[in-house]
């Protein structure tokens, strides 16, 4: 009966040792996790690299383990991608991508007929999203982001069951210019 109490004391004296070494370790990790500015933050610091500029389109994207917030913007004529490091609110690209004159489309930075490449005449994010889920009902958008490498487009990645699909469409036409499916990798998820 006597050695209750000692039992008592030594899990007392495990229990509150466990709770600080987790509390330590939460005070020194805490430290590590990097904090994502808000997308509202990225929205002003874009607009603030082209002042009176409108967004015409704004994701956030984090590929490969790196968080940013892409931008498309329109001031004038004019067409300019901004990238924003989500962790330090850094802008890490900034490019005007596409000038077009509406009186005269074949004016531009690249004398091409970039009436095709405005903006204002692509089909949107929502909509492009829309066309995505129609071609694979019941999936969820894991993925999805805008491209103007080439054709403008917008891509998403999207899973339902476990299957993983692969989708563009063309952001002036709305037509599925590419589409893919595999299995999921359950092993390395």
């Amino acid at each position: 009966m006597k050695q209750k109490p000692y039992l008592m004391m030594a899990l007392g004296l495990i229990v509150g040792l466990g709770v600080g070494i987790l509390g330590t370790y939460y005070m020194v990790n805490r430290n590590n996790v990097e904090e994502l500015i808000t997308s509202q933050q990225a929205r002003d610091i874009v607009i603030n690299k082209v002042p009176g500029s409108t967004i015409q389109e704004f994701l956030y994207d984090n590929e490969d383990g790196v968080a940013i917030y892409e931008s498309l913007l329109q001031k004038d004529n004019s067409i300019y991608e901004v990238d924003v490091d989500a962790k330090t609110g850094d802008i890490i690209k900034f490019e005007e991508i596409d000038v077009y004159d509406n009186d005269n489309p074949n004016t531009s930075n690249n004398n091409q007929n970039n009436t095709q490449n405005n903006p204002s005449s692509y089909i949107g994010e929502e909509k492009a999203k829309s066309i995505m889920l129609n071609k694979v009902p019941g999936a969820t958008i894991i993925n999805f982001n805008f491209d103007n490498d080439t054709t403008p487009e917008y891509e998403g990645e999207l899973r339902k069951g476990n299957m993983e699909y692969d989708i563009s469409v063309d952001a002036k036409t709305g037509d599925i210019i590419d589409f893919t499916k595999e299995p999921v990798d359950t092993i390395n998820d």
